[in-house]
This record gives C-alpha cells, structure tokens and sequence, in this order.
C-alpha cells in the first residue's frame, strides 16, 4: 500500500459559529430498511435537547409498576393490565420470536437506546410500539424509561421512549429457550449484565454509530458491550476492562473506536493516557486499531466553555501520543485523533462531508504544524497491513450473527461460526445437526449442577 505524503494540515479550529456547510439526510441514500427510523427522521439527540444538562431519565422495572399498583399509586397502561411474567415470557416465542430476539440483542449490544433507534438496528418499525417491547418489559428482560422535558410532541412515547437491559434474573428464565446460536446473537457471547449508565451519553454513542452503519463505507459497527480494552487489542490477559462507546470495524478489518466527551476532567486524561499505552503495546501487524475522541459538549454551552473543552482535549491527546520515544516508535500518534460533533454535524438531522469519511486530526505534523487531517476510512490515511489479510475479516464475517448489530449488516451470515469446542460446550455434538432446545437445556443444567458439586 503506498503511503499518501500530500496529507494536508488539519484547519485550524473553528468556533461554534463558524461550521461547514450541512447536508440533510433527506438527501443522501440511507441503508437502514425501516422507513420513518433513518437519520432524517429520528430525533436528533445533541440538537433536539437529550443532550441537555437539565434532560433527566425517568426509568420504570416491571416489579416498580407491579408494587406502584399494589399500593394504589399508580395504574398500569390499559393495553397491559393482563400482563404477568409467565405470560409475557410465553408470547416472547409465540409472537414474532425472530424480531423479538434482534430487540433484546440489541437493547444488551448497545446498552441504551431509543425506540427510534431500536426501531432503525433491528430494521423492524414494531419494535418502536411499546405494544411490541411491552413482553419484554414484563418479563423483565428489559427496562423502559422517558425522557423528562416539558415539550410534547406529537408521538412523545416515539421520540422519548428509552430501554436498557432488565436483570441477570430474567434473562436467565429467558435464555432457557434460546439454542446456542440464538444465545450467541443475543449476548454476543458476553455476560448478560442489567441496567445502565451515561443514558444521554449512551444515546449519542448509538447514534452516531448508526448513522456511520447508514451512510459511511464500514464493515460493521458495535456497541459500547463490545467495546472492552481487552476485546479490542485481543489480549484476553488484561485486567482492565474499560469500554470504548462504540467501535467501528473498516471494510479491511481496521477497529476505530469511538470515545465521546462532553467535557473535559482528570477522568478523560486518566483515559486518554490509558489509550495511549494500549495502543503501543498493539501489535499492528495483527491488529489493527485507532482511537477518536470526539468532542461533544453541550450545544447551548458558551461558546468560550466549548472551545475551551476541545483545546483540553486536543492537548491531552497530544501529550499522550508523543509523550514517550517509545510511542511516537509505535506508530502511536497516527492511532489517536480528535473531532468535533458539531463540524460532523452542523445541524439537526444533518451531516457534513467530513462526516463522511470521518475526517479528524492527528498529532502526526512537526512542532510548527502539529495537527494533521486525516480520513479516518480512507486506507491510504490510516493505513492497515496486516500479515494476515483474512483475519481482518473475522470480526466482520462474525458480527454477522450478532443481532445487535444493525439488520442490514448481517445479511447472509457465514456458515461455520462456531468452533466444535464451543459447540461441545454447549452440548452440541455435531455442527452440522445442531442439537434441539431440550439438549442444550439438558447440558446447561449438568454444568451448573458440576459447578455447584465443585464449589461445595
């Protein structure tokens, strides 16, 4: 691959004032197959106020409604007032299993989202109807909440409806009628962990992975569930288990991840320098991997305040990139970048062309002209050669059975996901006969049987 040497200087910054022009999502061809849930027509979070200091979250479980309507403070929905858990659990497979399934995987992949969003990652409109997540709900698989401000809009359980994984518990009761290959897309094969945090912060990182999976060149996007340290830099040995918000995998395999700030704290420098010492000790050569940190305060914020936060920002990430000889060596300046929300993004429901390439600027020029534009999709900017061209691609082939991930990048899942000695694990014998529910049950059992003998 030849290297470019014409990479311009990164512009200088610009005040709030001063952004590109936009270009609706209305016109440009969006990916998502659910007509009504793209870019252009869900709710903005950053510009359409959940992005706001004052936005609260108000979160309901299914026990909270049940011991509310006991006590007489409140009443259940009518369309629910026949719901219990049995019979939620039961019309989760008699109903629609398929779009059930691709809800709770991605409710647990992504962490938080809206029912706009849901609605646009399963490529499913049901699954916006709070009629359709209401099993789910009393099942306590999943969570609800809403946004608290006080405008209402025509459909506000549409624009303000959030949900977020319900308890260890119920997914328990409920992965006792999974097969292994529908566990594996719903978890990814990742503990199911309830509740959430950072719901606003959560909500931008799944919106702006979407709108990347909608309109941008990638592979596949994955959510903050998938975004651990460890799994990134595919050492399993790490202890540290921070998150990245979101990743982005390039067609070539390359893994962006995706950290988003509102402000800037010891907390951002503590992850930035972290960051930076993940990324020198990455083999490139194997695995490839960068890092964008994309400022995203608050919009209604003094322009002073925000410009100020994005210098922090930028100056930190410069600090951690060239701060040890050993660094710079690695290659690590050019893995670490930084970009502006509002230059992706100068208006509600609308893009930029740095959007789409994910243009930002990298610590890579010399001490006069430090900050250098960079393409983040452009191979020849970000450059990944990897010994092994065909392991790029295992990350891409294998998301594909993951259901989380947005429908129309798991089309056509490959054959031949599992290794035997997962399928073995599972009590499948043979991977061309899975074995039936009541087996995989079956083996379930004995191991938490020979767990419990061992831990007596």
């Amino acid at each position: 691959m030849t290297r470019r040497t014409d990479l311009p200087v990164a512009t200088p910054m610009r005040g709030v004032t001063d952004l590109p022009p936009p270009i609706p999502f209305d016109t440009l061809r969006s990916r998502c197959p659910a007509a009504g849930f793209t870019a252009a027509h869900r709710a903005d979070p950053y510009y359409h106020g959940l992005w706001m200091g004052g936005a609260q979250t108000s979160w309901l479980t299914r026990g909270a409604m049940w011991r509310m309507e006991r006590d007489g403070i409140g009443v259940r929905p009518n369309a629910e007032t026949g719901y219990r858990p049995t019979l939620a659990r039961q019309e989760l497979w008699t109903n629609r299993r398929d779009a059930r399934l691709a809800a709770a995987g991605a409710v647990h992949l992504w962490r938080t989202l809206t029912a706009q969003q849901l609605a646009a990652v399963t490529g499913n409109r049901a699954t916006a109807r709070e009629d359709f997540m209401a099993p789910a709900f009393h099942a306590g698989l999943v969570e609800r909440g809403t946004f608290m401000h006080e405008l209402a809009g025509p459909q506000p359980a549409r624009h303000n409806r959030l949900y977020r994984p319900g308890t260890v518990e119920a997914f328990d009761k409920f992965a006792d009628e999974l097969d292994y290959h529908e566990r594996i897309g719903v978890t990814a094969g990742q503990p199911w962990t309830g509740g959430g945090q950072y719901d606003r912060h959560n909500v931008l990182a799944t919106e702006l992975a979407l709108r990347v999976a909608e309109y941008c060149d990638v592979g596949t996007v994955l959510g903050e569930l998938l975004g651990r340290l460890d799994l990134l830099s595919t050492d399993t040995r790490r202890t540290e288990h921070s998150t990245a918000d979101a990743v982005l995998v390039r067609p070539d395999g390359h893994r962006i991840a995706i950290e988003l700030t509102a402000s800037y704290g010891e907390n951002t420098g503590r992850k930035i320098d972290k960051w930076a010492r993940i990324l020198s000790e990455v083999d490139t050569r194997r695995v490839g991997l960068s890092v964008v940190f994309v400022e995203a305060v608050n919009p209604d914020r003094p322009r002073k305040k925000v410009t100020a936060a994005y210098r922090a920002l930028r100056s930190a990430v410069g600090r951690a990139a060239l701060g040890t000889p050993d660094a710079v060596r690695r290659g690590v300046p050019q893995r670490m970048a930084v970009a502006r929300w509002q230059e992706w993004f100068p208006a509600a429901r609308s893009c930029s062309t740095a959007f789409l390439t994910l243009a930002a600027s990298r610590p890579t020029g010399p001490h006069t002209q430090r900050w250098q534009l960079v393409n983040l999709l452009d191979p020849f900017d970000l450059e990944f050669a990897p010994a092994d061209p065909d392991a790029g691609q295992s990350l891409i082939r294998n998301s594909r059975h993951l259901l989380g991930v947005p429908a129309w990048m798991r089309e056509n899942p490959p054959p031949g996901f599992y290794s035997s000695a997962l399928l073995a694990h599972g009590g499948v014998a043979d991977p061309i006969d899975p074995a039936p529910r009541e087996t995989v049950r079956a083996a379930r059992r004995d191991c938490r049987s020979a767990a419990g003998q061992l831990a007596e």
